[in-house]
């Protein structure tokens, strides 16, 4: 998954939803050189963290990895662009 610009926001994540079986690892990687947080949220509507991660991509190629290892699907967002940055992995058996 990568954080890069568009012409219709100013930054979001690619693919914006992500299908993976369990014990999978996601990987997002920094396209464009701002700071950007991988949050996970309980919900898109209402984005607060939930604690099962927070990850940094603060620089061009940094990346941040999770292991997703129970069925579920989980929202995700980026802190400072809450707005419109935000991403969902769907995992499967």
């Amino acid at each position: 998954m990568h954080a890069p610009g568009s012409a219709d926001a100013p930054f979001a994540f690619s693919p914006r939803e992500v299908t993976v079986r369990a014990a999978s690892t996601v990987r997002w990687i920094n396209d464009d050189g701002v700071f950007h947080t991988i949050t996970s949220t309980g919900s898109l509507g209402v984005r607060r963290p939930n604690r099962l991660f927070n990850g940094t991509i603060a620089t061009r190629g940094s990346e941040f990895r999770f292991t997703f290892t129970r069925p579920g699907t989980y929202h995700y967002y980026c802190q400072p662009h809450s707005e419109f940055m935000v991403g969902t992995v769907r995992v499967t058996e």
